[in-house]
């Protein structure tokens, strides 16, 4: 008696996030990944080939076989990282021996309250201005006030003021530095902020100065 060959296979998708890949759903978090693995087993009776496996929504495909013998299962994987709010649905398909198959469903769930703040202030827009260069006598420096709670200057290391965000005029900090007590040479001036809004880190800025030995005058020759 001749047994007819039959090729037919089960597809199994699962997720994890940490520990143990499950075919529940799951809650993340803005900026996890979503680890898949996609598992066919050949139930058939003749060696199955794995033409291709599809997930249009899962990136980094690896591992898995070409050809899966009979009773044998194979293991894909691939990933997803979690960017926005919602549920994110995924699935995979194989074509196998020309027959495609497509797998369960898996989801995982990002709740508002797992969405990481975003900034809302353009830091690379503070920029510490006025304090570059020589600086024979007294100079201002400026600073946006954009988004600043309260802004620490350091000079050479030191504090020597610091300012609230009610003290800023016309859209900027100021502050006046008098050179006439620095020693000759290099001097570094630094600001440190403290941001209006929570989800912006602190911003550090910093600026060298030169304060320049006094100019020489030669006398002019009366011999």
């Amino acid at each position: 008696m001749t047994v007819p060959t039959e090729s037919s296979f089960t597809l199994e998708k699962k997720q994890k996030l940490t520990g143990e890949f499950t075919t529940a759903e799951l809650t993340g978090a803005e900026g996890e990944v979503v680890h898949y693995e996609i598992i066919v087993t050949n139930t058939g009776n003749v060696p199955l080939k794995v033409n291709s496996v599809i997930d249009a929504n899962c990136t980094g495909m690896s591992g898995g076989a070409s050809e899966i013998g009979v009773g044998g299962s194979a293991i894909f994987t691939c990933e997803h990282t979690l960017t926005s709010v919602g549920s994110y649905t995924n699935e995979a398909t194989v074509v196998g021996n020309e027959k495609p198959q497509t797998s369960n469903k898996v989801v995982v769930r990002v709740p508002v309250e797992n969405v990481k703040a975003q900034c809302t202030i353009n830091e690379s827009a503070i920029v510490l201005s006025g304090a570059n260069g020589s600086k024979r006598g007294p100079f201002t420096v400026h600073i946006s006030s954009l988004g600043i709670k309260q802004i620490t200057f350091l000079l050479d290391g030191k504090k020597i003021e610091t300012l609230k965000s009610s003290q800023a005029k016309g859209g900027r900090f100021s502050l006046k530095i008098n050179t006439s007590k620095l020693s000759y040479g290099a001097h570094h001036l630094t600001v440190r902020t403290v941001m209006t809004d929570a989800a912006c880190s602190p911003v550090a800025r910093a600026a060298v100065f030169v304060k320049p030995h006094p100019r020489t005058v030669t006398p002019k020759f009366t011999g």
